[in-house]
């Protein structure tokens, strides 16, 4: 697992200052803090995001200061071969066939995230799975709770979820086995301060909502809407414990950089 997060966290760094120069994302205009449930049905701009296109969504929350990014099973994929997408999970007896033949995946949910068997469309779950990365560079989140679709693996443990905190400590927890078109739903409320938050699932696994708090809107949007699809996920246990280590370099590799010019505002929020 060391191994994986290390990897992982090589790549954001150099990923996330790439993103943020590319993009503009520093011009974003955090006007408001609240609750937000990421539900993966509508983008920074609550348009609605449609699944069948097959794009990939890992900039689609930017504007909101929320970055993506992935590390596909085994090491020896490459994210670009697996690009984050979202799956519409009503289908089955939820609506019509569902896409990639991906049966297990039927939650009646709306649209779910995965990571994708291919670059190319139609979205299609990669079997082996991997880390998801939710990456928060402007600002810290408190932790609500995090619903999944099919994440567990077979064994208590092959799944685990790990939040790294302002603080420089981390918190690992592991994941309960999970079955085909099951939601689970953990409590991660005891979390603040959390600047990263990786999930890594075993197989084909997907994740349906992620809520925290603390979220800036776009300048002139009203807040986003905090309903949403996995809330009524069956509940999830699983054991954890929480260690000191060294802050990843992803984040702070956005100062480095000088990406973002942001004090004033931080200020503000502090106080």
């Amino acid at each position: 697992m060391k191994g994986l997060l290390t990897t992982s966290a090589g790549r954001l760094s150099i990923a996330i200052a790439s993103i943020a120069i590319a993009t503009g994302i520093a011009n974003i205009d955090p006007v408001q803090a609240g609750y937000f449930n990421l539900d993966f049905d509508t983008d920074h701009f609550n348009a609605p995001i449609d699944a069948s296109n097959g794009d990939n969504v890992a900039d689609k929350w930017q504007r909101l200061g929320i970055l993506l990014d992935s590390d596909p099973n085994p090491s020896t994929e490459e994210p670009s071969e697996h690009p984050l997408k979202v799956f519409n999970s009503n289908c089955g007896p939820f609506g019509g066939a569902c896409s990639g033949g991906d049966n297990n995946l039927a939650a009646g949910v709306g649209n779910v995230l995965i990571m994708n068997a291919n670059p190319a469309p139609p979205p299609d779950v990669w079997d082996l799975g991997g880390t998801f990365s939710f990456i928060f560079p402007f600002f810290s989140v408190d932790l609500d709770k995090i619903t999944l679709l099919d994440g567990g693996g077979t064994n208590p443990g092959d799944g685990y979820i790990t939040a790294f905190r302002q603080d420089s400590t981390q918190f690992t927890l592991d994941l309960l086995p999970g079955q085909d078109n099951t939601l689970q739903t953990y409590d991660l409320s005891s979390l603040d301060s959390v600047v990263r938050l990786d999930v890594h699932l075993p197989g084909s696994g997907a994740i349906a909502a992620l809520a925290f708090e603390d979220i800036p809107t776009v300048e002139g949007e009203a807040p986003p809407d905090d309903s949403g699809g996995g809330s009524d996920g069956s509940g999830g246990g699983g054991s954890g414990h929480t260690t000191s280590v060294p802050e990843p370099g992803s984040v702070f590799s956005l100062f480095a950089f000088g990406v973002i010019g942001m004090g004033s505002w931080w200020n503000r929020k502090r106080n």
